[in-house]
């Protein structure tokens, strides 16, 4: 029992560390070192959903949209009520012109505090794009 204890605690840490690196990665511009740190991230802590939303940024980032949803949903299936990551899947299907998803996904949990949110979350993240184009 001791064991698993300390390597449940070694995992967490390495995560931590992992996730450390993808963020710093990220601040530089630095998109695939910060995907590849993220992975490594989710390696040792599949359950955490901050991960598989970082690593959802840093697709976008790509513009790898497919990968982008695919950790985006994951995260939403790990933590549903956290609203942060749902306006990264918003903001995937409106840069795919994918307009019944959109729709869908503003209606998924009719939480309209937590809706909001995604909106402004999903409208920063296009507005950043944007302005790098």
């Amino acid at each position: 029992m001791f064991t698993l204890l300390i390597l449940f605690c070694w995992f967490t840490l390495q995560a931590e560390e992992w996730k450390n690196r993808g963020n710093a990665a990220l601040k530089e511009e630095k998109y695939n070192e910060a995907v590849e740190c993220y992975t490594k991230a989710i390696e040792c802590d599949p359950t955490n959903h901050i991960l598989y939303s970082n690593r959802s940024a840093a697709y976008i980032k790509l513009k790898d949209g497919e990968a982008a949803l695919k950790d985006a949903e994951k995260a939403i299936e790990l933590a549903p009520t956290w609203s942060r990551v749902r306006g990264k899947s918003i903001f995937f299907f409106f840069f795919t012109k994918r307009w019944t998803h959109l729709l869908l996904s503003f209606y998924r949990d009719g939480a309209e505090r937590e809706l909001l949110y995604s909106c402004w979350s999903a409208t920063k993240m296009l507005l950043m794009l944007t302005r790098r184009a």
